[in-house]
C-alpha cells in the first residue's frame, strides 16, 4: 500500500506524463499525494484506482472522493473507466492514464522529489569505494 504522505502540491501536468492522458473532466489543480487506498486519502491527494486481485480500486471511489481526493487516475483500457469519470466527474475529476500500473512509482518520485534518487547520492557520498584494487 502507498502511503498518502501530504506534500506542498504538484500541478497535475507536471505528475502526469502528458503524452499518456486523456482526461476526462479534469480541471487544472495541484495534487499533494497519491494514495493506492482510499482510506489513506487524505484532501488534495489523487486516488490511484487499479484492479486489485480481490477488488478494483473503483470500487473505493466514493470513499476517495469522500475523504477528499482532488482527482481519480483510472486506467486508459480499464473498461470501467467510463465508470469513474461519471462518479468523479461530477464532484472532482479522473484522469485516464494509459498503462498506469507501472507508471505509478515515476509518478510518486515526481511528486515526493525523488526521494530515492537523493539517498543513493548521500550514499555514494558517504561510503568509501568496496571494491579494493589489486
Amino acid at each position: 500500500m502507498m502511503a498518502a504522505e501530504r506534500h506542498r502540491g504538484l500541478a497535475l501536468e507536471a505528475l502526469l506524463d502528458a503524452g499518456s492522458v486523456r482526461r476526462v473532466a479534469c480541471p487544472a489543480r495541484a495534487v499533494t499525494g497519491l494514495a493506492l487506498d482510499s482510506r489513506a486519502v487524505h484532501p488534495g491527494g489523487a486516488f490511484v484506482a487499479l484492479a486489485g486481485a480481490r477488488a478494483h480500486g473503483l470500487d473505493f471511489l466514493d470513499d476517495a472522493l469522500a475523504r477528499g481526493a482532488t482527482v481519480a487516475l483510472v486506467d486508459a483500457g480499464d473498461p470501467r473507466r467510463d465508470e469513474a469519470a461519471a462518479a468523479a466527474g461530477r464532484r472532482r475529476g479522473a484522469v485516464a492514464v494509459r498503462g498506469l500500473a507501472p507508471r505509478v512509482g515515476a509518478m510518486a518520485a515526481r511528486l515526493y522529489d525523488q526521494p530515492g534518487r537523493r539517498a543513493r547520492a548521500r550514499d555514494r557520498g558517504d561510503r568509501a569505494p568496496t571494491a579494493r584494487p589489486r
